[in-house]
């Protein structure tokens, strides 16, 4: 899935690069396809002045609809409940280890030491949860 996430991210950024133009593969001079290398599926015969969405937009669409399966496979699949029980799993050892630095006997902080010292983490903690960081 992260890997569609990245592929769509890199492909938004070529689209916006594109030049807002429209090209028909087709000279108009000749009827015959003016870029080398465009194949031309058997049966289904190019008509002069039909206009196709650049290969890029192509990949994009196709490659956006692989992401939405994919997300919708791992929600299907309980993996958004999985990532919150291990963000509260992480949140819990966090707090775990900030409660036996503040206790270590190496420390040797008195009690007031240890209150400031909660509250100075408390707050760099609401700060990372900000965003602010």
């Amino acid at each position: 899935m992260w890997e569609a996430a990245g592929n769509v991210a890199l492909l938004r950024q070529l689209v916006s690069n594109l030049e807002a133009t429209v090209s028909t593969g087709i000279d108009p001079a000749t009827g015959s396809l003016s870029e080398p290398g465009i194949a031309v599926p058997t049966g289904n015969p190019i008509r002069r002045n039909e206009a196709t969405p650049h290969v890029l937009v192509r990949m994009y669409n196709e490659e956006r609809e692989r992401l939405v399966r994919f997300s919708k496979a791992c929600i299907d699949a309980g993996v958004s409940e999985r990532l919150v029980r291990l963000a509260e799993k992480q949140g819990e050892l966090l707090v775990g280890v900030i409660h036996a630095v503040l206790a270590d006997k190496e420390l040797a902080l008195t009690a007031e030491q240890k209150e400031v010292g909660k509250s100075v983490i408390a707050r760099q903690l609401r700060r990372i949860g900000a965003g602010s960081v």
